[in-house]
């Protein structure tokens, strides 16, 4: 690749807030055109970040190593100074008196660069890459255990037509304590009714800190069964 202290060399920079924490390996692809036709591309296709020339098929250069690219860092640095065109000079350095030929040292000329504007004006390029984005996530479980979480408030958990009002005067307030629960369990007949059970259906799940405040509710998609024999454990994620 040659001593990067005095090689020329082109140094392309993606700012992260397009890839987010780093380019995916195998991703990146940089595509140059003149007059919108290919006359290069450069793939990192081994997930290595040896960025390989891969098009057109059977051109100068075709298989060879032209750069690297710094998946972290968000950089890609072009050392390929083969010719790209035959027999072709271009103003790439601003200078009619010293034309170049099309070469990935001139890839993205132009392009944000400080370059006058149009001063190659059949030059185009394309970069395509896949960014990753870590998310930290903090994993919480939940769990009802045999026994527990079979009581509940809903006003459906007891047979309809009851009164649930309290009794009330000037010395006493006493709400109701024998009403009856609802049974649910199923039976294949209408009569008997099959045996009561104590059962529950766990439609949210509170999140609380330290002191007991609630500071989230984890609601499930479909309500989960839960009955006296039954151990359930609850995995919560949550992005940060």
């Amino acid at each position: 690749m040659g001593n990067k202290a005095t090689q020329p060399l082109n140094l392309i920079s993606i700012p992260s807030i397009l890839f987010g924490s780093s380019l995916k390996p195998t991703s990146l692809e940089l595509n140059f055109y003149i007059s919108g036709t290919l006359i290069g591309t450069l793939k990192d296709e081994r997930g290595n970040g040896e960025m390989v020339q891969t098009a057109p098929e059977g051109s100068t250069g075709s298989g060879s190593v032209a750069g690297v690219a710094l998946y972290d860092e968000g950089f890609v640095v072009l050392t390929g100074s083969w010719g790209l065109e035959d027999g072709i000079a271009r103003n790439y350095l601003n200078d009619i008196t010293n034309l170049a030929t099309s070469s990935c040292l001139y890839f993205g000329v132009g392009a944000n660069d400080g370059s006058p504007s149009g001063i190659i004006p059949s030059s185009s390029y394309s970069m395509e890459m896949k960014g990753v984005n870590k998310i930290p996530t903090l994993t919480m479980f939940a769990h009802a255990d045999k026994g527990e979480m079979n009581h509940s408030n809903n006003p459906t958990y007891i047979d309809f037509g009851q009164s649930t009002s309290p009794a009330t005067g000037s010395r006493v307030y006493s709400q109701p304590t024998n009403l009856k629960i609802k049974n649910i369990v199923s039976s294949s007949y209408a009569d008997p009714p099959a045996q009561f059970e104590k059962t529950t259906y766990i439609s949210k799940i509170g999140i609380y800190d330290d002191d007991k405040n609630l500071i989230g509710i984890a609601t499930m998609a479909t309500p989960i069964k839960k009955t006296q024999n039954r151990d359930l454990t609850f995995k919560l994620k949550l992005d940060i």
